[in-house]
């Protein structure tokens, strides 16, 4: 958030910018305007490519509100926001932001959905997604171990993944026997005695139980 302010036509404002007014230990407020400038940023959760960004600005102006409040020495709490309507020009800027961001990664083209293994034991593997993302029972994927290569540190704070490469030339083939929530438990039916699968091998659609038919918007 880049700034979020209440001020009045005779110029008293409160909030908080880059240059923040200074304001007496108490004094009345008489607002009839609200302004948020925020910017979002849109990152690939595995790779932390910038997908998109977006910023917005939002005026409220649409009321008028008079009230005085003691400052003290201590920070206005939460009701100071509801209050003056600094939560409702919070949230407006918050959707306009959004579905501005869900247009442009709309709009890019598209990749291929794939999750990652978080566990993989007994020929059974748990993958990342479930109910949620449509996964439905009978649903087959394909998995592939990988090695990936960062600079810095494999996975440190601080480190940028460069890129992952295959490292299986026959991929395994699992069916979804329990499509949970957030997690799914997949059984390997192309079992490979030498080989296992690793936690973090790459999953991929291999075939739905049934076709997935795209809504009409």
């Amino acid at each position: 958030i880049n700034a979020l302010e209440a001020f009045s036509g005779g110029g008293l404002q409160f909030g908080f910018n880059a240059a923040s007014v200074k304001l007496p230990i108490s004094a009345n407020f008489k607002l009839d305007k609200m302004r948020m400038d925020l910017r979002m940023h849109a990152f690939d959760p595995w790779t932390q490519e910038k997908m998109g960004s977006g910023n917005s600005e939002i005026f409220k102006t649409d009321y008028k509100v008079g009230f005085g409040i003691d400052l003290g020495f201590i920070h206005i709490g939460p009701e100071f926001y509801r209050v003056t309507g600094m939560a409702e020009t919070t949230l407006k800027g918050l959707k306009q932001l959004v579905g501005d961001i869900y247009k442009k990664l709309a709009g890019l083209q598209r990749q291929e959905w794939q999750t990652r293994v978080l566990l993989s034991r007994d020929n059974y593997v748990v993958i990342v997604g479930g109910a949620e993302l449509g996964l439905k029972k009978g649903d087959r994927l394909k998995i592939e171990n990988e090695v990936h290569d960062w600079m810095g540190e494999p996975c440190g704070e601080s480190s940028t993944l460069i890129g992952s490469t295959s490292v299986t030339s026959n991929p395994w083939i699992v069916e979804i026997e329990d499509a949970g929530n957030l997690m799914s438990k997949a059984k390997v039916l192309n079992i490979d005695e030498n080989i296992s699968i690793d936690v973090g091998a790459l999953a991929r659609v291999d075939k739905f139980v049934e076709e997935v038919v795209a809504k009409k918007k």
